[in-house]
This record gives structure tokens, sequence and C-alpha cells, in this order.
């Protein structure tokens, strides 16, 4: 936990050569001053999310995900991530009332739903999206209650679908307030 720090905890060699299994919390009200840079979260222990992040808006940079339970978790606060790398997780990132600004970012071959959001703003920002799984039939980037979904210059491809019902869509924001797609 960075205990409400505004501090930066960034790899002098970048994510390759600065690996951990153990996840960050950010859950003291840390804000953008507050900045995770260039480190892997990997092999997470059963259960633990790579980052988990309630009510805080940490800038999260240059960071790889993989082989965890949610990549993300983030309830409430106003998360930056960039030019992050979001792979082979059992779910992507989990966002309720939230805003959250993805840029520069990659997000494939997760299980479940790449990104799932309920009442919240969520702009993803020239992203890659590919590869993923869906939960029942829900789409690849699932957005429900009065939400905002802003999908700007991404590339989402190739990503596969259960067979539980549901509407199987890339993008399934049925229920969403707005939905804004830019290219």
């Amino acid at each position: 936990s960075f205990r409400g720090k505004a501090i930066t905890v960034e790899s002098a060699n970048g994510s390759e050569n600065c690996i951990t299994t153990e996840g960050f919390v950010f859950s003291n009200s840390e804000g953008p001053g507050t900045v995770l840079q260039g480190v892997t979260i990997a092999n997470t222990p059963s259960f633990r999310n790579g980052i988990t992040i309630t009510d805080a808006s940490p800038r999260i940079i240059d960071c790889v995900i993989h082989d965890t339970a949610y990549a993300m978790d983030v309830e409430g606060g106003n998360p930056e991530i960039v030019g992050c790398s979001v792979v082979s997780n059992t779910r992507g990132i989990f966002i309720e009332r939230a805003t959250i600004n993805m840029l520069n970012c990659s997000i494939t071959h997760n299980g479940g739903n790449a990104v799932y959001a309920i009442d919240s703003n969520v702009n993803i920002d020239n992203c890659l999206v590919c590869k993923n799984g869906s939960v029942f039939g829900w789409g690849i980037i699932h957005c429900e209650g009065p939400s905002v979904l802003t999908i700007a210059n991404c590339t989402i491809a190739d990503n596969v679908f259960d067979d539980f019902g549901g509407s199987a869509v890339g993008i399934d924001a049925e229920s969403c307030s707005n939905l804004t797609m830019e290219n």
C-alpha cells in the first residue's frame, strides 16, 4: 500500500527487469502524484489482483500485469493508466464508480472481459484490445449503468465469446448512458 503518499515507485531498468508476484494496493486517497512506473506484476497468489485501486487516483505507467486474478480492480477514484500491457489474466480490468483514462495500452489474452465497467466514465484511447474472452455473452468491453464510454483510435479484434448466451458483441454498451467511438 502507498498509504496515501505522493511517491513514485519506478524501475531503474524497465518492466522486464523489475518483476514482483505481489500486487499493488492504492486505497488511501492517493492522487496523481502517486506513480507506479515500469514494473511487472506477474503470477500473484490465487485470487489476488495485480492492482487494486479503491477511491484513489494514482498514475500507472509502462507496467505489465499478467497471470493474476483481475489485472486491475478499480472502485472509485480517477486513475490514469498509460502504456501498460494487461495480458493473460483471469479477468481484465473491472471498474466501478470511477473515472478511468487508459492511453496507449495493450489488453490481450485475458479471460472474462477485457474491460467491465459499472456506473463509471471510461476513456480508452489508442489501445489494442484483442484475443480476450467474454463472460456470459457480454461484450469484450462491457459497460452498464449510468456510465460514459469513450473509445478513440483503438483496435478491437480477434476476441472470443463463450457459449452462455447473451449478445456476443465486441462492445456491449446497451445500458450505458453514453457511448462515443472515434477513429
